[in-house]
């Protein structure tokens, strides 16, 4: 009996390829003859290391490492389960012991910067449009020189400055501690005037020297199980500058939520290892949208965050565990604003996060973006909303009434 005849069925993610095994052949070839492309320097012969993946489940199934493998991967990384696509192949002796044909089960992670296919991820749709009312604005000013008659102080010379009407009473105005550390020495060296960037009408986040009120930009991320994908806006005229999009690497660690759920619940340092790989997706999209758009990272002073439930808390570092058991309660529902660098983001140091609300255990913060873009809650009649991903959810209603529900859907 051959190994094909087993119908040993190898599952790729995050790219979810599901692909029947011929034997005698290394998983490179399986990839390559499947048409999934991936890196290799070396054309397959265990020179260049650069072939690597996960053999998540089906490890004992393969041929032992090379030593070629021996000589490129960690004896972490193999014992973790790492492997050399052109070196890695199903060990039919292993095989043919198996008798529970469950187990002839393969389940491989493709790392993002092993492929070479461009995948298709939704990026673009049709909206009714949103008036444009950004939480981040810029005004230049050109504070008045201090004198003995005047010995006004800087910050207090600054707020007299600004416009009455474009915030609130002056005396509602505060400013950042480390953008107050560096003003008296940026307010007396600059006669081109000063750039504040200003959140919420009253906290002045980032002063710059001259005039940068056309560097004044956001970024949107919808944090979706399977892809990421993030919007880099210009704040002053709602113009999309770029748009970039990753599979999630959580993927590595479960394909669904409920066993990314498991994970972190059986692993000590679960938490931290999901929450770092999609801080590192997140700052790997501002990098390339920064690219693409030609701006400094530091011009980015807010990001908007939306959603699943779980991928939500696991964002923000916190434990989801309880969403997946009875009665599926989140740890919190209401939004949340919280500076960059305290999650690591790689934006203006004073930067500000937005994530938006949840709405019940299963129902999150996307949908919340799905009931916002396509205005529902405005319609006379009965309309239903539809988000089919990997968790797939419903809003039904009008300006009267919203439901919703949630359910699995695959890895649409």
């Amino acid at each position: 009996m051959t190994i094909h005849n087993r119908n040993i069925v190898i599952d790729f993610e995050p790219i979810s390829r599901r692909i029947y095994y011929s034997d005698n052949e290394t998983i490179y070839h399986t990839l390559t003859k499947s048409g999934i492309r991936i890196k290799s320097l070396c054309g397959g012969k265990g020179t260049c290391g650069k072939c690597k993946l996960l053999i998540q489940k089906g490890l004992n199934l393969f041929n032992d490492p090379t030593m070629a493998e021996a000589e490129q991967l960690s004896k972490n990384e193999i014992k973790e389960g790492w492997r050399l696509a052109c070196q890695a192949l199903l060990d039919y002796r292993k095989i043919e012991q198996i008798k529970d044909l469950q187990s002839l089960h393969v389940r491989i992670f493709l790392p993002d910067d092993l492929l070479v296919e461009d995948f298709k991820i939704l990026t673009t749709g049709v909206d009714k449009g949103i008036q444009l009312n950004p939480n981040v604005i810029k005004l230049c000013v050109h504070p008045d020189k201090p004198s003995l008659n005047k010995p006004i102080p800087d910050f207090e010379r600054i707020l007299y400055s600004l416009p009455p009407d474009k915030l609130k009473p002056i005396g509602n105005v505060e400013i950042e501690y480390n953008i107050l550390k560096e003003l008296p020495d940026l307010i007396r060296t600059q006669e081109d005037g000063l750039t504040l960037t200003i959140l919420n009408n009253k906290n002045i986040i980032n002063c710059e020297p001259g005039n940068t009120l056309e560097k004044n930009f956001g970024i949107a991320f919808d944090i979706g199980t399977t892809t990421i994908v993030g919007y880099l806006m210009n704040l002053n005229d709602g113009k999309i500058h770029a748009i970039s999009s990753l599979l999630n690497p959580q993927t590595a660690y479960g394909e669904d939520v409920i066993t990314r759920i498991t994970y972190i619940k059986e692993n000590k340092d679960g938490l931290n290892q999901l929450n770092s790989a999609v801080i590192n997706a997140l700052n790997t999209i501002i990098n390339k949208t920064c690219k693409k758009a030609r701006i400094n990272h530091s011009n980015i002073y807010e990001i908007s965050i939306v959603g699943n439930s779980v991928m939500h808390h696991i964002f923000l570092g916190i434990n989801p565990t309880y969403i997946g058991l009875s009665p599926y309660v989140p740890a919190i529902q209401r939004n949340l604003n919280i500076k960059a660098r305290n999650l690591g983001l790689n934006i203006s140091r004073e930067g500000n996060v937005h994530v938006l609300p949840v709405i019940a255990g299963f129902v999150g913060a996307d949908t919340i973006g799905v009931i916002l873009s396509s205005q529902v809650e405005k319609e006379s009649e009965m309309t239903l909303v539809i988000d089919i991903g990997t968790n797939g959810e419903i809003v039904i209603g009008n300006k009267n009434i919203l439901a919703t529900a949630s359910c699995a859907a695959g890895s649409a």
